[in-house]
């Protein structure tokens, strides 16, 4: 067994219970809000937008994200209650997701979306702070890597079962 490296380590694939929960909540949260990648065109299409203010949408997502996170980032490493504000933008993030069910017009689409960019503002920095700090010595690079590569499958996974979903419920071209 000497020759066997990916024995030797019993705990190679082992991570803390901190890592473990941040992990499958951050999961969750990337396949629940990629359900909606695969149909996010015909959406702002059928609120009366078109290419243009879909690409308007995720500019002001991607903007607003950009200028408030580096406040909240800040402002989360001054308090003691980091798990705090994760959920808080856990549950604002899962709000602006519930209000797309009342976008009527291409305004309340661009409303939802700074919703979810003050969420996202507020839950990136806060997941990565905690991640930060119960990584295990060591195996930063590891666990980093187990985060990145469930995030991708899971985007994936739902991105492909939203599209089976608007199939499936009539959302057709």
């Amino acid at each position: 067994m000497e020759n066997a490296p990916l024995l030797r380590d019993e705990k190679r694939f082992v991570f803390n219970r901190a890592i473990k929960l941040l992990v499958l909540f951050d999961s969750l949260l990337y396949l629940s809000s990629s359900f909606l990648s695969p149909i996010f065109a015909i959406f702002v299409e059928r609120v009366g937008g078109g290419v243009v203010e879909a690409g308007w949408a995720s500019a002001i997502f991607y903007f607003v994200s950009g200028l408030l996170i580096i406040v909240w980032g800040k402002l989360i490493d001054q308090t003691k209650e980091k798990e705090l504000w994760l959920l808080f933008g856990y549950l604002i993030i899962a709000s602006g997701y519930f209000m797309y069910i009342f976008v009527d017009s291409v305004w309340k689409l661009f409303l939802v979306e700074v919703v979810l960019a003050i969420g996202t503002s507020i839950q990136n920095p806060s997941f990565k702070t905690l991640f930060s700090i119960h990584l295990d010595k060591g195996r930063e690079g590891q666990e980093w890597g187990m985060w990145e590569s469930l995030t991708y499958f899971t985007m994936g996974i739902g991105a492909a079962v939203g599209g089976m979903i608007a199939i499936a419920w009539g959302f057709h071209i």
